[in-house]
């Protein structure tokens, strides 16, 4: 009775064992440690008393028994044939893998290929072949993410080295080449999310008059010293750009992102700023004379040295204005939220008077080349009221201008704004001068 018992728990143990052996690897491994436990590691004595006793026991009891060394055997073939299989799964993925280096090194290699051959292009005389290398590299850039910051560099160079060269000025006085709008509207795609906005952007000191850059993305680039004159940047994302020293004199910034982009010595005379965002934007010495600045949003900027004479100030948010004569090395959110219920601050800036007329002058002819007579004439008059005058740091009472200061939720909704615009942007980048 003992030994039916033991051979009917052996044999329900088992059935399970097998039942689970087909799902899971591991329970085939343990059914064989089983098996040897019993069959091979049992000592002699105890494996002929275990003969002795089947050939003593009936014929129920012996086909039990054969039945459970039946079901130790099967398990020992199903675990062979399991090994079996998953040895040459093993082996499929080891030559899934070794095709798959194979097949990076061979994409690898000729990427390289395609931007060795795609510089060529872009270095070429001829316009049009440098135009297709141009599109070569974004195409790179597109289809391989590693490439992307190396082809960022050479459409900055290329700007650069052409465009600062006094032929190329001497032809292009309005406007740029063909060539060079077209590395520019790689560069800086209009679409949210442009792949090299996750690049560093070198464009200093490039000669950019006129360019087409509506709606451009720009955040973070590097702009600092580079002429911009008549450039229409209408509704262009400007956040955190490096604008320093710039010429942007009758540049159109119609409703542009500027939110803590550095703009000290900045050069903006007869510049459109319509509606333009300048949250915590960095204006030391900036020149602004003449400006549009309706409805501009200047809140929490430092307009320290600033010269703002003759500007359309209608409807401009000046809350919170400073005029720290220094650059702030603070992050945009650090310093929007240090400026809330702070009062405006014109302390160093210029309203009316200090101008000259050879400065007058000066400024008509920095102007645009296609700025037409009655906008130069028009500006000229509403300059010379300022000539031989006292610089005066009063806001003018006629002005229209909005003053005072802004609170929490107006700060936290302009930074909200300002990471959603800056998502994709190096942290690097993200900082005052």
């Amino acid at each position: 009775m003992r030994s039916k018992n033991i051979s009917t728990w052996c044999k329900a143990k088992l059935k399970q064992l097998l039942d689970r052996l087909v799902r899971h690897l591991d329970q085939l491994i343990a059914i064989f440690v089983i098996v040897l436990v019993l069959v091979v590691l049992m000592p002699e004595a105890w494996l002929a008393k275990l003969i002795e006793h089947l050939l003593a026991t009936s014929t129920s009891n012996k086909r039990e028994a054969l039945a459970f060394i039946g079901i130790g055997i099967g398990g020992l073939v199903l675990w062979q044939k399991a090994q079996s299989a998953k040895e040459q799964v093993d082996a499929m993925i080891k030559a899934t893998e070794r095709h798959a280096e194979t097949n990076e090194i061979t994409e690898t290699g000729h990427a390289q290929e395609r931007l060795k051959t795609s510089i060529e292009h872009l270095g070429n005389s001829e316009e049009s072949i440098c135009i297709g290398g141009a599109y070569e590299l974004y195409h790179l850039a597109t289809d391989r993410e590693v490439y992307r910051e190396t082809v960022c560099r050479i459409l900055c160079g290329h700007i650069r080295q052409r465009t600062q060269k006094a032929n190329y000025q001497k032809q292009h006085t309005d406007k740029p080449s063909e060539e060079i709008q077209t590395c520019l509207n790689l560069l800086c795609g209009r679409e949210k999310g442009h792949i090299f906005n996750s690049c560093q952007r070198n464009l200093t000191s490039s000669f950019l008059k006129g360019a087409n850059l509506e709606r451009a993305q720009l955040q973070g680039t590097d702009l600092a010293e580079t002429q911009l004159q008549g450039t229409d940047l209408a509704e262009a994302q400007l956040q955190e750009a490096n604008l320093e020293r710039a010429q942007l004199q009758g540049t159109n910034l119609l409703g542009a992102q500027l939110q803590g982009t550095n703009l000290l010595g900045a050069q903006l005379q007869g510049a459109n700023l319509l509606r333009a965002q300048l949250q915590g934007a960095q204006l030391l010495g900036a020149k602004l004379q003449g400006a549009n600045l309706a409805k501009v949003q200047l809140q929490g900027a430092n307009l320290a040295k600033a010269q703002i004479q003759g500007a359309n100030l209608l409807g401009a948010q000046l809350q919170g204005v400073s005029s720290l004569d220094a650059p702030i090395h603070l992050t945009f959110q650090e310093w929007i939220r240090k400026r809330i219920e702070q009062d405006n601050d014109f302390t160093n800036v210029t309203f009316s008077g200090g101008l000259s007329a050879d400065q007058v002058e000066e400024i008509i002819a920095s102007m645009p080349f296609g700025a037409d007579g009655v906008e130069k004439e028009e500006l000229k008059s509403r300059l010379s009221r300022h000539i031989g005058q006292a610089p005066d740091n009063k806001l003018p009472e006629d002005s229209g201008a909005i003053t005072g200061k802004y609170n929490e939720e107006e700060a936290e909704q302009w930074i909200k704004e300002y990471n959603q615009a800056m998502e994709s942007v190096p942290k690097s980048n993200q900082t005052h001068p």
